[in-house]
């Protein structure tokens, strides 16, 4: 039983880890964020951890207006 907790919490904290280092390499990677302001974007990140990274990839990013 703890080795299954212990298990089930080292999943969580890796995948909070993984969402958090892909956002911040992704609001580093775009043009333009909502709002405007990236900063506002990396604190929301850092602060709010899996929330915050989740809340950035599902409403944070807009589309880069590449041609080609």
């Amino acid at each position: 039983m703890t080795f299954l907790a212990i298990a089930v919490i080292l999943l969580l904290v890796l995948f909070q880890l993984t969402a958090q280092i892909f956002a911040g390499i992704d609001v580093g990677r775009r043009r333009r964020v909502r709002g405007g302001n990236k900063w506002v974007w990396v604190w929301v990140i850092l602060i709010g951890m899996l929330p915050g990274a989740l809340t950035y990839l599902a409403f944070g990013r807009l589309e880069d207006d590449r041609k080609g």
